[in-house]
């Protein structure tokens, strides 16, 4: 394996646990303010949604660009609309506000649905046919090992470092994607 390969591995972890944390940021943010489990459940049907339509649409884009050129446009904007949820959490929820934290989830998301199956294709560029295999169980597994633990001490984070802190950890982690993905060079053609 390769440098671009472990660059694209720390990306993906990255990501995803950014991803889970904020989740867990705005699920508690919404039932903290409503009372409401339904509300707070329309997070994740809202994330399965916008990831499907992506899905849908990155086929039509992804022969314009650069597969890590579209990785890190899909993350910048990522982390461009976390700090606009960050801007919503220092405001008094009403339903114009809880209009734009689902709006801004429709699109994190979105841009997140980008991630696995360029990722996957990229795996096929960077690591050479023999070792994929490999490549793919090792980043299932880090990825596996790294989500159990942040969907079981993420709580934990989230109950003594609060909301905006634990927001502002996944924007960080974000922008260690977004530098992860610099370091990939794809020399194949996919």
């Amino acid at each position: 394996m390769n440098r671009s390969f472990y660059s694209l591995l720390v990306s993906q972890t990255a990501t995803n646990l950014g991803f889970a944390l904020y989740t867990m940021v705005i699920v508690l943010h919404l039932y903290n303010e409503t009372g409401s489990t339904a509300l707070s459940a329309t997070v994740t049907f809202i994330s399965v949604i916008s990831r499907m339509i992506s899905g849908i649409f990155l086929p039509s884009i992804s022969d314009r660009f650069r597969l890590n050129t579209l990785l890190i446009f899909s993350q910048a904007a990522q982390l461009l609309l976390l700090s606009g949820l960050f801007i919503l959490f220092q405001l008094q929820l009403t339903s114009i506000t809880m209009i734009w934290f689902f709006i801004l989830l429709f699109f994190i998301s979105f841009f997140i649905g980008f991630f696995s199956p360029v990722k996957s294709t990229i795996v096929k560029a960077v690591v050479p046919e023999h070792s994929r295999v490999k490549a793919n169980s090792l980043i299932s597994s880090v990825d596996q090992t790294f989500l159990f633990s942040v969907w079981t001490f993420g709580g934990a984070l989230l109950a003594f470092l609060g909301k905006q802190t634990t927001l502002i950890i996944t924007m960080v982690l974000l922008a260690l994607s977004v530098m992860g993905l610099f370091f990939i060079k794809i020399e194949r053609k996919t």
